[in-house]
């Protein structure tokens, strides 16, 4: 049922941010598979810079560099 609920737009959706989306899709992660993060994307209808990490749920705690480094990637893209 939450899959299907009606949400309100999301900002990411908004003109301003296409091109400008990123995902770091966890290819360990338990909680979510790679399949599940891929159909949250596939379902928003806006496409996603994706960048995939070996890591579980939240790599910002052990992969902290490689986060950073992948956050700094984006900005330098987007900004320049």
């Amino acid at each position: 049922m939450a899959f299907d609920s009606k949400v309100p737009p999301q900002a990411w959706a908004e003109e301003a941010f296409r091109g400008r989306i990123g995902y770091i899709l966890c290819t360990n992660d338990q909680a979510i598979p790679t399949f599940v993060q891929s159909l949250f994307m596939e379902k928003s209808g806006v496409e996603w810079d994706v960048k995939e990490l070996d890591s579980g749920h939240s790599p910002f705690l052990n992969k902290t560099t490689e986060v950073v480094n992948m956050l700094e990637a984006w900005t330098n893209k987007w900004t320049t």
